[in-house]
């Protein structure tokens, strides 16, 4: 009996200890966010949802859409965008590297 009550508090101390540790972690990425939404704030930006299929009608389209493109946060200052799209990597087979040494 006393085996089985051993288990059972390791079992409720382990739980607890893992509830704190996520609820901690949530409540840095909050002061995060929130430091960062200040930070924004203070040089004239904004942040808006962005959301791809947002207005798309074709069921199959927006499915693919939300695969591919999942709602994400932009950041404006008056409107305009601020940042710009990433240029598409071009990769070639051909392409290795190689290790160089210095003969000195």
């Amino acid at each position: 009996m006393q085996d089985l009550l051993l288990i059972f508090t390791g079992a409720v101390l382990w739980a607890l200890t893992n509830w704190i540790v996520k609820f901690s972690a949530a409540h840095r990425a909050s002061m995060s966010k929130e430091q960062a939404q200040i930070i924004l704030t203070k040089h004239g930006m904004n942040t808006e949802l962005y959301m791809p299929s947002m207005g798309i009608d074709d069921g199959e389209l927006r499915n693919a859409l939300d695969i591919l493109a999942p709602p994400v946060k932009v950041v404006l200052k008056n409107g305009e965008l601020i940042g710009r799209l990433c240029p598409k990597m071009v990769s070639s087979k051909q392409t290795k590297l190689r290790l160089v040494v210095d003969n000195d």
